[in-house]
């Protein structure tokens, strides 16, 4: 039997009853051993925020806005923790107001058991791992996006840019992001033909996952290249694209193909004098 795992939890709240109450209820939960740990102030609750506790319970009572600051502090040192609320008071307003400081989920005292509450916390444990990971996701592909040696931009599925990189908007002149709303780029408009242009848009429309498109673009500054198109669906309603400049790729294979065709006659030639 696979050996249970720590699950270290800081409990703040004043009421040590509720605090009493909440570590025998994870005594004899199932899937994981949880060390609860208590804080009955907010300073002693912030002198502890540098342990490293997998999970945070916060109690709260209306009117103690302290409590509400306390999540703003956690989370400000501890940005993915997990974060559950415990409270006496149901109410939509709470619910937003909580949710909204960062935490990931509240329960009403009094209306779990031992099952419900292990799997809220399970929930909450999950979801913050997944939020760090999107996270750290994003800032690579970030990166990526900004270094890239090609243009490289995500499009909507009727090929509005909405993000681009350095090397896009210094080769086309065009930003996403600029103020004049009379520039909103699409990358169909860049397509000087029509038949690559209905392509790409039919392409959109059918929400194939990807597909290449060699077509000719032009630059706002009628600068024409060759380049080649290849769309990858990210997400609903969002493309990854990036475009290749295939004209200096033309131009290479064109010069090879002429020293080829040079060294064919010279030899050609040196074959007929002998």
């Amino acid at each position: 039997m696979p050996e249970k795992e720590v699950i270290r939890i800081l409990y703040v709240d004043d009421d040590q009853e509720d605090q009493k109450l909440v570590s025998s209820i994870l005594k004899t939960a199932k899937r994981n051993k949880y060390v609860v740990e208590t804080a009955q102030t907010i300073d002693d609750a912030l002198n502890k925020l540098k342990d490293s506790y997998t999970l945070f319970l916060v109690g709260y009572n209306p009117g103690r806005e302290e409590q509400l600051n306390l999540i703003k502090e956690i989370k400000a040192i501890r940005k993915y923790a997990p974060l559950i609320m415990l409270t006496g008071v149901d109410s939509d307003t709470l619910d937003k107001e909580i949710l909204n400081l960062g935490a990931a989920d509240y329960l009403i005292r009094g209306q779990f058991d031992t099952n419900t509450f292990e799997r809220r916390l399970q929930y909450a444990i999950r979801d913050s791992k997944l939020l760090e990971s999107l996270e750290k996701t994003s800032k690579k592909f970030r990166s990526i996006f900004e270094k890239a040696a090609d243009p490289f931009i995500l499009m909507d599925a009727k090929s509005k840019i909405l993000e681009a990189n350095p090397i896009f908007i210094s080769k086309f002149g065009l930003d996403p992001h600029d103020p004049d709303p009379r520039k909103v780029p699409f990358l169909s408009d860049l397509f000087l033909d029509k038949y690559p242009k209905d392509l790409l848009l039919e392409n959109l429309k059918n929400e194939t996952e990807s597909f290449e498109i060699e077509t000719v673009i032009t630059t706002e500054e009628g600068i024409i290249i060759n380049t080649q198109v290849s769309v990858v669906k990210q997400e609903a309603d969002q493309y990854q694209v990036l475009i290749k400049d295939l004209s200096s790729l033309k131009a290479r294979e064109e010069e090879e193909l002429n020293l080829k065709k040079i060294l064919f006659y010279g030899q050609d030639c040196a074959t007929f004098g002998t």
